[in-house]
């Protein structure tokens, strides 16, 4: 295969988290520009187990990442962290699921995205609630930041609520860097880049302090990278 050639990857995670069990799992995806991601991961939980999924995008030219968790059984908890990171001309388009089929379980989905060059973003986040699932609490956010004018992002957050004594909300925000916030930081002594770099950081940092502290540094220098033009 020549090196200019396009490779594929694609990958499947299953994960069953048995009763009262605590599971992590984290997907880090840094692939070559000349390669195209596929990616599927799905957890199901019994009653009172704990998953915590943590992703990071921010390789590869076109990314598909398809990612959920089936809350079934009484006491489950679910929360899926995300960080994408795009630049040139990369697409990347995650899609997350949270299906509550049973009662009294609890899901939460942060999710933040950066898109500077030309590249793309669709972020979709989809909360099922079953009809017999009373009591539950389900929240995602899900955030854009777009650094240049030749950036896109979408974000499609999808409720699916068939029961209604149940606590469900979401977020999502789409828009450029605040000029005045890089107004106020270069007229405290700030080039414009290093600026950018500072706002960029700080946006993502919200979800990174939610992360366990092992990951928190990894997720730090891949956006550092980006930011400086180091791509792979």
């Amino acid at each position: 295969t020549s090196d200019d050639s396009c490779r594929i990857l694609n990958g499947a995670v299953e994960i069953f988290a048995g009763e009262s069990s605590r599971l992590r799992y984290v997907m880090l995806q840094d692939i070559s520009s000349t390669t195209n991601g596929f990616i599927t991961q799905r957890a199901e939980t019994s009653s009172d187990a704990n998953i915590y999924t943590v992703f990071g995008s921010f390789g590869g030219s076109v990314t598909k990442i398809d990612m959920g968790t089936i809350l079934d059984g009484r006491g489950a908890e679910s929360r899926i962290s995300g960080i994408v990171f795009g630049d040139e001309s990369q697409q990347f388009d995650h899609h997350t699921v949270h299906h509550h089929a049973s009662g009294e379980t609890h899901s939460n989905i942060d999710v933040r995205i950066a898109m500077k060059d030309k590249s793309q973003s669709a972020y979709t986040g989809m909360i099922r609630i079953d009809e017999e699932a009373a009591n539950c609490e389900a929240y995602q956010e899900n955030r854009n930041l777009l650094l240049d004018s030749g950036t896109k992002a979408e974000t499609i957050p999808e409720l699916e609520i068939l029961n209604d004594e149940v606590s469900c909300s979401h977020g999502a925000t789409i828009g450029p860097i605040d000029p005045e916030m890089v107004f106020y930081l270069r007229s405290r002594g700030f080039s414009e880049p290093d600026a950018v770099k500072a706002i960029v950081s700080g946006f993502m940092e919200p979800t990174i302090n939610l992360l366990p502290n092992n990951i928190r540094d990894t997720l730090r220098q891949s956006i550092q990278k980006k930011l400086e033009g180091k791509t792979g």
